[in-house]
């Protein structure tokens, strides 16, 4: 193949059957992306650090942030999240999926997708297409749990600082083949040690493994792939994480049904491990003493406030949420019902705000009004009658005496607040 280059001005040279000119300098879209593979590494940009981030969203939905990437030569540019759904959930088996940003030369577009995976007892993460034609680089891999019918920020693993799976975009020059120095590396260290076996007497050698042997004894260690082990059976000072909150079951002496970080301490025939839960703002701690464990205890951290223009949530590391809200509603009565002495009157309230945080389950709701009336009854279901999580109800009764008097249309402020859980 002749060599290529560029680029020079051109010079016509004719034309073509539509009359068009004919440059004897011209080159394509597969000659720029050269250029720039040459410049450019495969990868998404590090700044921001959410470049592409996959985020966990509602029920089966994912969101992946706006970012900047390259993908052999070409640009991919997004300044929206992008909401990607996952296919439902196998009833008895989990799967892994891998959401990819997917680089297509037939249909010339770069795109997000997910590549679901198959359902299997143990699971496998389904392979990356690079062909001509398709080229993909993998933002994350979601673990789906058999019946899932909702993703948590625990089951998705970030992998787009895998240089072999995506990579992070560090400099518009190549970087240096960090696989031929380190064998440099690794060749002038073997050198160094050789010399240094020479020099050692055979007691001087000894006791310097008999040292190293005791470093290690005293090492942390860390074993990242914790999968169906019984927690009961690790009695090895180091630290444990377990990524897929389905190996995390009670049977195996989890102490919640979650992903997180294991840490043991052993010496000495006694042990401690501490479980810190992923994303559930908990840990636990228990002991190992005359060969029997003990009850996994709660330690409570302190509890998380969550505000912002509709109210406050404060959110309890037992799952209890206490939400409160305020807002001005219209005093317009609808229907009047009489009871005994007194007045029911029923208010719709217009569109009330969402929660801060949602609750897993409809909360139960108390209500107040400023001004003299004190008595509010609000059956926390919308219009209709539908329950819901993210909000309160949409249809109110005030209970007042016969012989006092309401003006209608008036904005009255109305206090909420609800009681409930947030996992």
């Amino acid at each position: 193949m002749a060599m290529r280059y560029g680029f020079f001005d051109s010079e016509i040279t004719g034309e073509d059957e539509e009359g068009q000119p004919i440059f004897d300098r011209a080159e394509n879209a597969e000659f720029v992306s050269k250029i720039f593979s040459a410049l450019v590494t495969n990868g998404v940009y590090a700044d921001p650090a959410d470049n592409f981030a996959v985020r966990a969203s509602s029920g089966m939905n994912i969101t992946v942030k706006a970012g900047r990437g390259f993908v052999n030569g070409r640009f991919a540019w997004t300044e929206q999240d992008t909401t990607l759904t996952l296919s439902t959930a196998n009833s008895t088996l989990s799967r892994i999926d891998a959401v990819v940003l997917r680089l297509s030369m037939t249909d010339r577009t770069i795109s997000l997708a997910i590549k679901a995976g198959t359902p299997a007892s143990s699971p496998f993460t389904p392979s990356l297409t690079r062909t001509a034609d398709i080229y993909e680089l993998r933002l994350a891999n979601i673990s789906v749990g058999a019946g899932a019918n909702s993703i948590k920020q625990a089951d998705i693993t970030d992998t787009r600082y895998d240089t072999s799976q995506c990579g992070i975009v560090t400099g518009v020059i190549d970087q240096i083949d960090t696989t031929s120095l380190f064998a440099q590396y690794d060749d002038q260290f073997k050198t160094w040690f050789s010399n240094l076996e020479d020099t050692l007497e055979e007691n001087q050698a000894t006791n310097l493994q008999n040292n190293i042997n005791k470093l290690e004894e005293k090492s942390l260690s860390v074993k990242t792939n914790l999968t169906t082990e019984d927690l009961d059976t690790v009695q090895t000072t180091g630290i444990y994480i377990q990524n897929y909150t389905s190996n995390a079951t009670t049977d195996r002496h989890y102490p919640v049904k979650a992903s997180g970080c294991l840490m043991c301490v052993f010496a000495e025939g006694k042990a401690y491990q501490y479980y810190n839960c992923q994303n559930e703002g908990c840990i636990w701690m228990r002991r190992y003493n005359s060969k029997t464990w003990s009850d996994w205890d709660q330690i409570y951290p302190g509890v998380i406030s969550v505000s912002d223009d509709n109210g406050t949530a404060i959110k309890f590391p037992d799952g209890t949420m206490i939400a409160t809200q305020k807002y001005d509603i219209d005093m317009a009565a609808t229907t009047y019902a009489y009871l005994g002495d007194y007045i029911t009157e029923h208010y719709l309230s217009s569109n009330p705000p969402d929660f801060p945080v949602a609750f897993i389950a409809p909360p139960s709701c108390t209500y107040s009004l400023e001004g003299s009336y004190t008595f509010w009854i609000g059956n926390n279901t919308r219009a209709g009658g539908s329950p819901t999580t993210t909000t309160h109800s949409a249809r109110l009764s005030l209970l007042r005496p016969k012989d006092t008097t309401l003006v209608n249309n008036t904005i009255t402020t109305i206090t909420v607040t609800a009681v409930g859980r947030w996992k």
